[in-house]
């Protein structure tokens, strides 16, 4: 955060991305940098499943997901 400030955030999901062979992520629904990543996971073609807390239960939610992104 000293180094690069606001953009730590960024930076840090950027290079997690660029490592994964594959991806399982936990998104809220409403978490803007989380849809930032799972963009850039769709575009860079990786294997990613993304799963969302609902009302107590996890729920796979990609293929929806995938419905609605750009």
């Amino acid at each position: 955060w000293h180094h690069h400030g606001r953009n730590s955030r960024s930076i840090r999901n950027r290079e997690i991305l660029d490592m994964a062979d594959r991806l399982i992520i936990f998104w809220d629904g409403e978490s803007e940098d989380t849809l930032s990543v799972i963009r850039d996971a769709k575009c860079q073609g990786k294997d990613c499943q993304v799963l969302s807390y609902v009302e107590g239960t996890l729920k796979d939610t990609y293929p929806f997901i995938l419905r609605i992104l750009p």
